[in-house]
């Protein structure tokens, strides 16, 4: 059985903070804010484009 939900209601957080990678779960046992992955995809492809090191990039995440 998946614990996951149970376990994360439990923790002492107030908001988690998810991205767009996975579609939600039904279960939703906290509140939670989903950020789009898709502005950082959008600048790795520019640097990766322009012949550019993701290295500045990473170092931001």
């Amino acid at each position: 059985m998946n614990q996951a939900p149970d376990r994360l209601a439990r923790l002492p957080i107030n908001l988690l903070l998810v991205t767009n990678t996975v579609p939600p779960s039904r279960v939703r046992t906290l509140p939670y804010r989903v950020r789009s992955v898709a502005p950082l995809l959008a600048e790795a492809i520019a640097l990766l484009h322009s012949g550019e090191p993701l290295n500045t990039l990473l170092m931001r995440a």
